[in-house]
C-alpha cells in the first residue's frame, strides 16, 4: 500500500506542499449554514448522535448490514484513524444544546492512487445538497493527496444512492460481486474541475 502524506497535521502547507483541510462554512438548501471540517478523536459523541438519527434503511445502506447502535469500536474506528491512509469530514450545524452532526464523508486508501469512499446523511437532511457538498470537499482533498479513483460498494436496491451517483457524475467500471455493486470512479470526472484541485 502506498501511503500519501499525513492529511491533518497542521493548518498550513506541510513539507510535501499540501495545504491541510481547514474548516469551511457553506450553505445547503433551506439557507442552512453548515460547517464542514475534518473528523477529530473528540467527535465520538457527535458521530453517535448522527448514527442515532439514521433510519434503519440508511444504516443498512451505509454499513451494508443492520445495526441497532454505534458500538464503542465503531466510534473508535470513525474518529481515531491513521491520517496517513484515511481522511474524514464531518458536517455540523449549531443547535440550542451545542453542535449537531448532520453528515459524514470519508475515504480510505486501498492502493497507490485509489481509496474507498463513503458518505452518510440522515434522512431528514437528504435531498438538500449536503451529500453533494461533502463529496465535493472529499474529492478536492483526494486529488490533492494523489487519489484519483474512488471505489464504492453499493446495494443495487439502494435507488436513492444510484440516482445520486448518476447526478454527480459517477462514471467508471461497475461490476456485481456477492449481490453487491462495486463501482470504480475517476475522481476528476465527477463535478470537480481539474483546475479547482
Amino acid at each position: 500500500l502506498s501511503r500519501g502524506p499525513s492529511i491533518w497535521r497542521s493548518p498550513v502547507e506541510n513539507a510535501e506542499g499540501i495545504v491541510d483541510f481547514a474548516p469551511v462554512n457553506d450553505v445547503i438548501k433551506g439557507n442552512v449554514e453548515v460547517t464542514i471540517r475534518p473528523v477529530v478523536p473528540d467527535d465520538a459523541a457527535l458521530i453517535a448522535g448522527l448514527f442515532n438519527s439514521l433510519s434503519p434503511e440508511s444504516i443498512y445502506n451505509r454499513f451494508l448490514s443492520p445495526m441497532r447502535r454505534a458500538s464503542p469500536e465503531l466510534l473508535d474506528r470513525a474518529t481515531k484513524f491513521d491520517c496517513d491512509v484515511e481522511f474524514a469530514l464531518i458536517a455540523c450545524i449549531p443547535g440550542a444544546d451545542g453542535c449537531h452532526a448532520i453528515g459524514v464523508g470519508r475515504f480510505k486508501c486501498c492502493g497507490p492512487d485509489r481509496a474507498e469512499a463513503a458518505i452518510v446523511v440522515p434522512d431528514a437532511w437528504q435531498r438538500k445538497g449536503l451529500a453533494t457538498l461533502i463529496l465535493r470537499y472529499l474529492a478536492k482533498a483526494a486529488v490533492q493527496r494523489g487519489i484519483y479513483w474512488f471505489d464504492s460498494t453499493i446495494d443495487p436496491n439502494n435507488k436513492k444512492l444510484l440516482k445520486f451517483a448518476e447526478a454527480v457524475g459517477f462514471k467508471g467500471t461497475t461490476k456485481y460481486c456477492d449481490g453487491l455493486l462495486s463501482m470504480e470512479t475517476d475522481v476528476l470526472k465527477l463535478f470537480l474541475k481539474p483546475q479547482e484541485c
